[in-house]
């Protein structure tokens, strides 16, 4: 009887240190992730990204926007389109342009300061009392709130 009580309370303890540990202010990332985030971000801002350099980086960029849109945070704008434009490129074997490399690491640049000071980059909102329909005109208003880092 002692051994069915331990084998049931164990798991139940076990269960609840793991609940304690893991609360809102805790990283989004795994630590696998993290590592490799945090190794892009210091290969970017030593070097800019090259032809040589830019799949590798794109593809941890891309995990790394993944487990920060399930946040539910604010991604860079088209960032999601400048990584695929770089493996796009890269795979069709047509090189990869100066300006889209620019522009990946200007992406990485926004997301590194966005995840070390999530308040530094403010957000814009949309507001609308019309329903939008494609090719439809509506007014529009967006709010852009300004955050910690200095203009």
């Amino acid at each position: 009887m002692p051994n069915a009580v331990v084998r049931g309370i164990l798991p139940a303890v076990c269960l609840l240190a793991l609940a304690c540990s893991t609360g809102p202010g805790d990283d989004y990332l795994d630590a696998d992730l993290r590592s490799r985030v945090e190794a892009l971000k210091s290969a970017v801002a030593a070097a800019a990204t090259t032809e040589e350099t830019a799949v590798e980086r794109a593809q941890v960029f891309w995990e790394w926007l993944n487990a920060y849109a399930a946040t539910g945070r604010t991604l860079p704008m088209d960032s999601t389109t400048t990584v695929m434009r770089v493996i796009s490129q890269n795979e069709l074997g047509r090189g990869i342009s100066q300006r889209m490399l620019s522009t990946l690491d200007r992406k990485l640049h926004e997301l590194a300061i966005r995840d070390d000071s999530p308040d530094a980059i403010g957000d814009v909102t949309a507001r609308t009392e019309e329903l939008l329909f494609a090719g439809s005109q509506v007014e529009l208003e967006q709010t852009y709130t300004v955050g910690s880092m200095g203009m």
